[in-house]
């Protein structure tokens, strides 16, 4: 998987744990408690223990408040998120949502678009197929040799959408791996200037 995009577990290690520490909180609701106990599992770094910052495992201070009122009815608890989309605890993001294989018309060949997966962005897009990252998001992964290939075989997929509207040169800036097969898709053509579903290029 891409690195920015990797659906990581959550690291509660056993109910008889989670249960430990959350007897040791103060009384509140049930998913507070989780929320605290969570925190203190994962070693999530905080400012403040009710209004405090969250950071990925890459250090990245993450902008939204994972446990924020409708984010576990929308997107799951810690450890029951679907792999395919939004992690919102480690904030992470699977193919459903970006980078993933998308559905084209059998006769046309196009692009299906309609609503996202879990409609994580209220524009119409892409729409996945449910097989996993695209051809090029797993080259691009693999690195700039192996898209040197797909290239080569198939020079069409310089242009390649998968889903979130992402084209292989915004997949390339999701990580530092992938950044180093900017230029060989550069060089191939590929479009500079295109936005995706977000309005990012």
């Amino acid at each position: 998987t891409i690195t920015s995009s990797r659906v990581s577990s959550f690291p509660f290690t056993t109910a008889t744990t989670t249960s430990v520490l959350a007897s040791e909180l103060p009384s509140t609701t049930q998913f507070e408690q989780k929320r605290k106990a969570s925190t203190l599992l994962s070693g999530t770094k905080s400012n403040d223990d009710m209004t405090g910052e969250y950071y990925r495992t890459d250090g990245v201070r993450i902008d939204h408040d994972p446990y924020a009122p409708g984010m576990a009815e929308k997107y799951g608890l810690p450890g029951s998120t679907d792999p395919e989309g939004f992690d919102p605890y480690a904030d992470t993001v699977g193919p459903g949502i970006y980078g993933g294989s998308v559905k084209r018309d059998a006769q046309t060949g196009k692009v299906i678009i309609g609503q996202q997966y879990q409609n994580h962005n209220s524009r119409p897009g892409p729409v996945y197929d449910g097989t996993g990252y695209s051809l090029m998001s797993r080259a691009i992964h693999v690195g700039p040799e192996k898209v040197k290939e797909l290239i080569k075989d198939f020079p069409q997929l310089v242009h390649e959408v998968s889903t979130g509207g992402a084209t292989p040169l915004h997949i390339c800036g999701m990580s530092r791996k992938g950044q180093r097969s900017t230029q060989v898709l550069v060089d191939a053509g590929a479009d500079i200037r295109a936005l995706d579903t977000y309005n990012m290029n």
